[in-house]
């Protein structure tokens, strides 16, 4: 009986309030404009992360550096550096980059064989250093763009200017010089760009491992790495 008094006590004060603000109240002209403040958040599926936001803004200037030869018999070897600049997103699937190199090769000398005289005992001797520079545009394509593991190809063309150094000559198979040839002093020229590479993201830098050629002027191979600012 305690129970019950204090709980019918209750009703009778709560029911009557409740079915009055259940009955229809008559609207008032100044009830037609309601102003509401509150918390929030976008409910989309947009997914920008700043890992994204990074690799699209700050994965697009790479540096590499690399060995190579220049594509002659004579085996010169050397080292080359290289800035690339992404035009496009690095998430693209096809990409657009511009790109200026150099390639220097220290003086060396070498000893081919060489089949201008028919006893086949005579070779092509002398001393010789090459530097290149090159400014070129290259597309690539890369299958998975967004993987940490993505294998990429590139090709382009690139304009040569090339410097050489050095002399050589023809040594007949008794041991005498055949035939001197004069130094070069080098040119400039137009070549394909073809290669192709692995870029790897590594606790969110990307490293980029690339073989490429300039046909018919430099084959390197390379390891860069993106530069943020």
């Amino acid at each position: 009986m305690r129970c019950l008094l204090p709980a019918a006590i209750v009703s009778t004060l709560i029911l009557p309030a409740v079915g009055h603000a259940q009955e229809s109240q008559p609207s008032k002209p100044g009830d037609r404009l309601i102003l509401s403040a509150g918390l929030g958040r976008i409910d989309c599926r947009c997914g920008i992360t700043g890992g994204q936001l990074r690799a699209e803004y700050g994965d697009r200037l790479i540096l590499s550096a690399g060995l190579g030869r220049i594509d002659c018999r004579c085996g010169i070897t050397g080292g080359q550096l290289r800035a690339e600049y992404s035009l496009t997103p690095p998430e693209y699937v096809v990409g657009l980059r511009v790109q200026l190199g150099t390639f220097w090769a220290p003086t060396q000398r070498y000893s081919v064989p060489s089949v201008l005289f028919p006893d086949g005992g005579s070779f092509v001797e002398g001393v010789g250093q090459t530097t290149v520079l090159d400014f070129g545009v290259t597309g690539s394509l890369t299958p998975w763009p967004g993987g940490r593991v993505s294998p990429y190809v590139v090709a382009g063309l690139a304009a040569l200017q090339t410097w050489t150094q050095g002399s050589a000559y023809y040594r007949s198979a008794d041991g005498t010089a055949a035939w001197f040839l004069p130094p070069g002093s080098g040119g400039h020229n137009i070549r394909a760009i073809v290669g192709a590479g692995l870029r790897v993201r590594v606790s969110g830098r990307l490293l980029q491992l690339e073989a490429r050629e300039l046909r018919g002027s430099v084959s390197v191979v390379s390891l860069g790495t993106a530069l943020h600012f």
